[in-house]
């Protein structure tokens, strides 16, 4: 017999009776579960990381305060919205194989790049791991974690930038015929802007040949053209010179 279930007589009628034991013990162990989902939830909202649920077919049905920060919206905005209408259409393939993978048992480790479109129109990079919830052993839905690495990613494509940017300058100061023409070039807009004609008389070069090496430099973002002048004047590109900084030109 449950030690907390008593069997007493009222009234010539049998009666159970549940002892002030068992009351207590119900009240602690409901107290602990009250407090238990007040932590989950003060760290839910206070994460650093975006945490989001949804259910089996993409509807988003938990998103924390990170998380909004990311898409730019309010969670009556987000909450019933698919999550496929953030991601891009770039990433949207990638992030259904990582699903599906995880769908199927396998396990994976290694966070998925995504790139969300918020409110705005923004795109922001954002690194997922996701799990799946199970309820009696049946998926139910899946509980996501993402980081937002867009810093990170766009400090990464400007360095790409600069690095062929750097190879393409290199090559045409460098590695090609006319690179000593160009390289005199930009030592005199260095100074300050000047139009074609004052660079032919400055470097003693046929005005043609000048322009010549001006179109290639322009065409290749080191050089840039002030078109609201009758005689256009050209300055070197701010990408120009950094790459001019850092090889003390």
């Amino acid at each position: 017999m449950d030690p907390y279930l008593q069997i007493t007589e009222v009234d010539g009628k049998n009666k159970a009776v549940i002892s002030k034991k068992y009351i207590t013990k119900y009240q602690k162990l409901k107290l602990a579960l009250e407090e238990s989902e007040a932590k989950y939830r003060e760290l839910f909202e206070n994460a650093i990381d975006a945490i989001y649920t949804q259910d089996l077919d993409g509807r988003i049905l938990t998103m924390n305060d990170a998380g909004l920060k990311i898409v730019g919206c309010t969670r009556e905005e987000i909450i019933g919205s698919n999550f496929a209408d953030w991601i891009s259409p770039e990433t949207i393939r990638k992030g259904q194989e990582i699903l599906e993978e995880t769908m199927s048992g396998e396990v994976i480790t290694k966070p998925t790049k995504v790139e969300i479109v918020n409110k705005n129109g923004e795109t922001k990079w954002v690194e997922f791991t996701i799990r799946l919830i199970k309820k009696d052993d049946k998926i139910i839905g899946i509980h996501g974690i993402g980081r937002d690495i867009t810093e990170k990613q766009l400090l990464k494509i400007k360095l790409n930038q600069n690095n062929k940017q750097f190879k393409n300058f290199w090559y045409l100061i460098i590695g090609t015929r006319g690179g000593n023409t160009r390289s005199l070039i930009l030592n005199s807009l260095i100074e300050r802007p000047q139009n074609a004609n004052q660079l032919a008389k400055v470097l003693k070069k046929d005005y043609k040949t000048i322009r010549h090496h001006l179109d290639i430099l322009i065409e290749n973002e080191i050089v840039m053209k002030d078109k609201d002048n009758v005689y256009p004047y050209y300055s070197i590109s701010d990408t120009s010179k950094d790459i001019l900084k850092s090889l003390d030109f």
